[in-house]
């Protein structure tokens, strides 16, 4: 994620807010990191994400690494989640969900 975070701070006039688990380890004077451990309730996070433009989620997990259910809490749940609290927000933000689905350890061109 921190790459992405890099590439969107290159852009001139663009501000980036990242809502994390764990800090980024990355300084930057166009960046608001937001520390917040429980995506399972993210309404505390409403006023950070007011006025904002668009939302990049992408917290995810492999298929497999833990029980299906606490799989689906954090792929699915945690997701929407976030996303009702960023549409009550900021109604107008688009939302992009960063899947990791196909992911490989070898270099992929970026997307954007």
């Amino acid at each position: 994620m921190s790459e992405l975070i890099r590439r969107r701070l290159r852009r001139p006039d663009e501000r980036v807010t990242a809502i994390v688990r764990r800090t980024l380890g990355i300084s930057h004077t166009k960046l608001n990191e937001i520390l917040h451990p429980n995506f399972g309730d993210c309404s505390a996070l409403a006023e950070s994400l007011s006025h904002h433009d668009a939302a990049i989620f992408c917290l995810g997990l492999y298929t497999g690494s833990v029980p299906d259910a606490e799989f689906r809490t954090i792929t699915v749940d945690y997701t929407v989640e976030f996303a009702r609290v960023l549409h009550t927000s900021s109604p107008s933000a688009e939302f992009v969900f960063l899947s990791g689905s196909s992911k490989s350890s070898g270099y992929a061109r970026p997307c954007y």
